[in-house]
């Protein structure tokens, strides 16, 4: 049975995410199998330009996420 709502978005942030693609997967299957999740949903990551590679954005956008919010700081 497919619910009324439908997942239209979803945000991992929180400064830099510490949890591996292997984790999103995961978090993600469990949403979309609860919920569902309508055609084109914004999956979100906050990420820190410091902490990923290709490698890594290539796994997450195969996971389906599909936004990336950078995080930046500045020392004084």
């Amino acid at each position: 049975m497919i619910p009324a709502r439908l997942l239209k978005l979803c945000f991992f942030g929180g400064g830099t995410p510490l949890v591996s693609p292997r984790m999103v997967s995961s978090i993600l299957d469990t949403l979309r199998l609860k919920f569902g999740a309508c055609e084109g949903a914004e999956i979100s990551m906050e990420m820190d330009p410091g902490t990923f590679d290709d490698r890594k954005v290539e796994d997450l956008m195969g996971l389906g996420v599909n936004r990336v919010s950078l995080g930046v700081q500045a020392c004084e």
